[in-house]
């Protein structure tokens, strides 16, 4: 199962976890090391202008300070990262980087994506959450993650798998999970 470039759409089963109405982007998976992600719909009430003691967006796109910090996830949730197209775009369309230096390549960008924490899963681990039915498994779409509002991204992502009325989700819902 490759996850890689995919999101993950939170089941109703995962209601009273921190991924409750969650679509993660999978930035990396592999058997062997896990999967690394990044939540796409929980903003925070931070924008990247007034976040970070170390880094002055600013400096390098001002268009950027008004942009939303995003909750990314549990692991390093003290830490910034941010989604950076690759050159490899047939394998890995973006990653996830805490490298402040590429910040320079992306300031030709309008808006950039900045969260604070990733999501993280040991090897397995995720496989047996979807088997589990706690995640659907749609094609990652990048215009859900930057021309989408935060709030409409849940249903977007449903959307990619021609699901318009999420009131028909539930707990045993096995024929969403698409892989």
């Amino acid at each position: 199962m490759k996850l890689t470039n995919q999101f993950l759409i939170a089941q109703p089963s995962l209601a009273h976890t921190v991924f409750a109405d969650s679509v993660v982007y999978i930035t990396a998976h592999s058997e062997y090391i896990g999967a690394i992600g990044v939540v796409i719909n929980k903003p925070l009430a931070n924008t990247l202008g007034n976040m970070f003691e170390n880094i002055n967006v600013a400096d390098y796109n001002k268009n950027w300070l008004n942009d939303k910090l995003y909750w990314g996830g549990p692991v390093k949730s003290s830490n910034g990262f941010f989604l950076r197209q690759t050159k490899d775009s047939e394998y890995n369309k973006f990653e996830l980087t805490g490298n402040k230096d590429y910040l320079t390549d992306l300031a030709t960008r309008n808006s950039l994506f900045m969260t604070v924490g990733y999501s993280m899963w040991s090897s397995g681990q995720l496989e047996d959450e979807i088997m589990n039915n706690n995640w659907i498994v749609t094609q990652a779409m990048p215009e859900v993650i930057f021309n989408i509002s935060p709030e409409e991204r849940y249903h977007e992502a449903l959307k990619t798998l021609g699901i318009n009325d999420v009131s028909h989700l539930c707990a045993n819902t096995e024929f969403f999970t698409v892989m």
